[in-house]
């Protein structure tokens, strides 16, 4: 079942303003361009909406653990994933945050 735009119970709703939204595809563009897979990609949102300040669900697989969006909050439907190698490195990496 497909994540739907709108602002009922079970929709994805919009980000509160420009600032936002561009703080947050800011936050996509540059984990891209550090290499990082973009699974889900939520930024055409942004483009296909003329109402309101959309991002759509998007999904990052990180391949470095001190990437900016592995470390800092974005406020907005985006997941950073990444596979540590132990246990151990995943409480490290838990604990540094």
């Amino acid at each position: 079942k497909a994540l739907k735009a709108g602002q009922l119970a079970g929709e994805v709703g919009p980000l509160i303003d420009d600032i936002a939204q561009k703080r947050v595809i800011e936050y996509i563009n540059e984990a891209e361009a550090a290499g990082c897979k973009i699974l889900l990609d939520g930024r055409s949102w942004a483009t296909e909406r003329t109402a309101g300040y959309w991002v759509g669900p998007t999904i990052i697989l990180h391949s470095n653990a001190s990437d900016r969006a592995m470390k800092e909050e974005i406020f907005g439907p985006v997941l950073s994933v990444y596979c540590a190698t132990s246990w151990d490195e995943a409480i490290t990496i838990e604990n540094s945050n």
